[in-house]
């Protein structure tokens, strides 16, 4: 920032993510600050405080709003912020929680048991800032070694906060990671890179497009719902939407768009895809006067339902509905024995009816009086006639 910290919402809402290092708040004004909480809980941005002599507490953020951002509480000493000076001198091992350890921000390696020896061989972090508790909702990723169950020395927690996230890491010693290590270890480039990315990678656009699904059957419709918001991040009401979507077979097809009906400020599309294939998806977006506002895309695939292979079990009212479409009627298998008395025949142009009695037939004839000459020798040969 070359010109120094933002001084308008519109200037800050820019970024997607702000760190504050060893700086007073006083070196802001009290906009400064309210934008700034602003930025994280309307924008989405993302927040991050790190340790030093003029950070947290010790650097007079206690009563304002950055301190309400924060994941941890600040000291207080009779009612005021307490100024005890951080430590610099303090040479501690981090000692991740079992929520750190199987936070993605502190994954050295995917092993679990191999990431906690990857921690351990880290070298030691100097200095730190004293922190309260941590805030309902927040989680804690490491403390100092030294902590008690009722009394945690928090050196790294985050949490949501409104619609973006904070953190705080209160040391500013995490350069013993690169300098202690060898140069080929890259532990502390994959720190900084997986923090950033929590830090930022969520923050919202000022275009937003979110499908229902990933992967739709032929026909199905495709939701398509966007969100349009101003450069202050205010949501925009009266935009015009259009969305062009490319087929698999390249053909373009427009989608027009519509007021949401669920009370959300949104604009809602459906589409009903009849490839199969990968759909390629553009939304621009512009104001009621035709100012540009934004554009995005995204994709969806559209295959064959494989419903047949991955839910195998009985889908009763799957069944019901066929039957009910087709003219049928659903039996359970414990119904299987009224089957044959609740057939009906039916005609059709492709049936003909043909009545006959059964003792006008030659072959029936002779099987009953078979079956009766089988009887009468059998009585008879056991003396019963």
């Amino acid at each position: 920032m070359k010109d120094g910290y933002p001084k308008s919402r519109r200037g800050l809402f820019k970024y997607d993510a702000i760190i504050f290092g060893s700086i007073e708040a006083d070196f802001f004004n009290a906009d400064e600050l309210e934008n700034t909480l602003e930025f994280v809980s309307q924008r989405g941005g993302g927040f991050l405080m790190l340790g030093g002599a003029n950070s947290f507490a010790q650097g007079g953020y206690g009563g304002t709003s950055i301190e309400k951002i924060l994941p941890v509480e600040l000291p207080y000493q009779n009612g005021a912020a307490a100024a005890a000076p951080a430590t610099f001198r303090d040479k501690y091992k981090l000692t991740l929680t079992p929520e750190g350890l199987r936070n993605p921000i502190l994954q050295l390696s995917a092993a679990e048991s191999e990431n906690s020896g990857l921690w351990d061989e880290l070298p030691d972090l100097e200095g730190y800032n004293p922190l309260g508790r941590a805030k309902p909702g927040a989680t804690v990723l490491a403390v100092h070694p030294l902590s008690e169950p009722d009394n945690p020395k928090i050196i790294m927690a985050n949490q949501r906060f409104g619609r973006g996230r904070s953190m705080v890491l209160a040391t500013s010693s995490t350069w013993h990671w690169q300098m202690g290590m060898p140069h080929e270890d890259m532990s502390h480039e994959r720190f900084w890179r997986q923090t950033l990315r929590w830090l930022a990678l969520n923050s919202p656009r000022p275009l937003e497009l979110a499908l229902d699904k990933e992967t739709y059957v032929p026909y199905e419709q495709a939701t398509l719902n966007v969100e349009v918001r101003d450069s202050s991040f205010n949501y925009v009401e009266d935009a015009n939407i259009k969305a062009i979507i490319t087929t698999p077979s390249g053909k373009t097809v427009e989608v027009p768009f519509n007021w949401s009906s669920n009370g959300k400020v949104e604009y809602v599309g459906a589409y009903h895809p009849d490839e199969t294939g990968l759909y390629r998806v553009e939304v621009l977006a512009h104001s009621a006067n035709g100012d540009f506002l934004g554009r995005t895309e995204s994709a969806f695939y559209v295959e064959e339902s494989k419903a047949e292979f991955t839910r195998a079990q009985l889908q009763a009212g799957l069944l019901k509905r066929i039957a009910e479409i087709s003219g049928g009627r659903y039996y359970h298998e414990q119904e299987a024995q009224n089957l044959a008395d609740e057939i009906s025949v039916m005609e059709s142009s492709y049936s003909k009816l043909v009545e006959r009695d059964l003792w006008d037939m030659p072959l029936i004839f002779l099987l009953a009086i078979l079956l009766l000459s089988i009887e009468w020798y059998t009585r008879r040969s056991k003396g019963l006639s």
